[in-house]
């Protein structure tokens, strides 16, 4: 019997599912083990920091939206049952209409057409130029209302508040191309 013959029967009587530690580089096991846990812990440690960034960013806006409501009041008459009342009854209507809580409305002295809202989340405002108040029929000033409640409904502005930062600062430079608004010349 040749020395193959004898190894060949002698591997038989071993398991096949035997793990054969004569095979391979020696601390491969090892080396592979270590790897694995250092990925791991750096990928805990991004995650980590780019959470913790997250929130950060996400604190900051609404600090700056509570800021920017707080100092925006002082320009601003708010909509009640006293000031602007047909304007608070539609507001009423339009927040029945989506099942949404009343939110603060604000009017503003400014000659344009305009209206918008910001918020995060279900806290959030609106505020209507004087223009369209004073210029606006009842059923298109409810169209503006509902368009903006719709807004709030569909947290346009939380989603707008989290991508604020990427449309400040040297953000803007990154996310460019998908931040852009075209100005359209008429």
């Amino acid at each position: 019997m040749s020395y193959c013959d004898s190894e060949l029967l002698r591997n038989k009587s071993k398991s096949k599912h035997s793990d054969d530690l004569s095979f391979g580089f020696p601390g491969e096991k090892t080396a592979l083990t270590l790897s694995i846990i250092i990925s791991i812990i750096i990928a805990i440690i991004l995650g980590t920091i780019s959470f913790g960034l997250f929130f950060v960013i996400l604190l900051l806006n609404f600090i700056y939206l509570r800021i920017n409501h707080l100092s925006s009041q002082k320009n601003m008459i708010r909509v009640s049952e006293n000031n602007f009342k047909n304007i608070f009854k539609l507001a009423k209507v339009a927040a029945y209409r989506l099942k949404l809580p009343l939110p603060e409305i604000y009017i503003t002295e400014d000659p344009q057409y305009n209206a918008y809202t910001m918020g995060f989340y279900k806290y959030g405002f609106i505020v209507i130029n004087s223009s369209m108040a004073r210029f606006f029929k009842l059923g298109e000033l409810l169209f503006v209302i509902g368009h903006e409640m719709g807004h709030m409904k569909r947290y346009h502005t939380t989603w707008l508040n989290l991508l604020y930062p990427a449309k400040a600062g040297s953000a803007r430079f990154i996310f460019a191309p998908v931040m852009r608004t075209s100005k359209r010349k008429i």
